[in-house]
């Protein structure tokens, strides 16, 4: 059997500990809230605000989130199954290194809405909170960042429903 560093080692897909869980029920079919979660312009409408995203959907692909000039958030595509699943690990802290001691797990489920094709049910997870520098701040920021962009997502989705009707 081979030795692998740790270095090597995969990053954990699911994590114990607090998670951090928002939903939201949308107006939109699940490819459509798809495309707002994977690619630089959906996420810049809702989430990135302000700043951009760069976005690989793939498995090992690149993700990059900005609100401020300078301050990049790059992260790793994890799972990525259209329209309904979406994974990536984030550090906390802005142009750190990836590695799983300072990054969550941030993972997104797509569930359509039966009976209703145009709705979509969208989940957030976010794991990983146990093992950062300041495992408390980091939880209680992700909670209220994820309420707000849940927010702006409904908002968002709200007025691209109303503008394909």
């Amino acid at each position: 059997m081979p030795v692998v560093s740790e270095s090597e080692k995969p990053a954990p897909t699911h994590l114990t500990g607090p998670v951090v869980e928002q939903s939201a029920t949308l107006p939109l079919s699940p490819s459509a809230v798809w495309t707002l979660l994977t690619t630089a312009e959906g996420l810049s409408t809702w989430y990135a605000i302000g700043g951009g995203a760069e976005v690989e959907a793939e498995p090992g692909g690149a993700i990059a989130l900005w609100w401020e000039q300078g301050k990049v958030f790059r992260g790793t595509v994890g799972i990525c199954r259209a329209p309904e699943r979406f994974d990536y690990r984030i550090p906390q802290s802005p142009d750190e290194k990836l590695d799983p001691e300072t990054t969550t797990l941030v993972q997104f489920k797509i569930d359509p809405v039966e009976g209703q094709p145009d709705q979509a049910v969208i989940t957030v997870r976010e794991s990983g909170f146990t093992q950062l520098e300041r495992p408390k701040d980091a939880f209680t920021a992700s909670s209220i960042a994820w309420i707000g962009a849940f927010g702006l997502l409904q908002q968002v989705a709200d007025r691209l429903a109303t503008m394909t009707e």
